[in-house]
């Protein structure tokens, strides 16, 4: 009897452990989930500060740099939008083509950006030789960006 009791509250303390390691597990998101929806969101948020910047600024033609957009960037720290990059530049037949893009997206990225959207037919990729394509309407185009094999490219036309 003097061994039993000591086993019995063993094995229900590993009970116990096991029951609170699986709660904590199921309540918070893995790390790459959520970092990659953050991402997403961010660069939503990016391309957006980086159009009204165009649309502020309708002269100019070149590229964007992260001072120059925090006006426009709805909260968030600089460092979020460390790897994302733009250029504004002129469009044949008059405009502006406006491209954001993100170097190096991170697994689920892209699909949180066109979630966040509401499945922009802006939002799209580009292969090695620059060439946008939607991923809404994933037939490829010749639009030529700077944005070089990223799985995160918005391109926008103005008039």
């Amino acid at each position: 009897m003097g061994m039993i009791l000591p086993l019995i509250i063993f094995v229900m303390f590993l009970g116990l452990n096991a029951g609170a390691a699986y709660r904590s597990r199921a309540l918070t998101p893995p790390t790459t989930v959520s970092s990659a929806i953050a991402t997403g969101q961010n660069f939503i948020r990016y391309r957006d500060a980086v159009t009204n910047y165009a649309t502020a600024n309708p002269g100019f033609a070149g590229i964007v740099p992260i001072q120059n957009l925090l006006p426009y960037l709805s909260g968030g720290q600089p460092a979020a939008f460390a790897n994302m990059n733009n250029a504004i530049s002129s469009a044949s037949g008059g405009g502006r083509q406006i491209t954001s893009y993100l170097i190096g997206a991170a697994g689920g990225a892209a699909a949180s950006a066109l979630a966040q959207s509401k499945n922009d037919a802006s939002i799209g990729q580009t292969d090695a030789g620059g060439n946008w394509s939607s991923y809404s309407n994933p037939i490829s185009t010749s639009t030529q960006t700077p944005a070089q094999n990223s799985n995160l490219v918005s391109v926008l036309m103005t008039q």
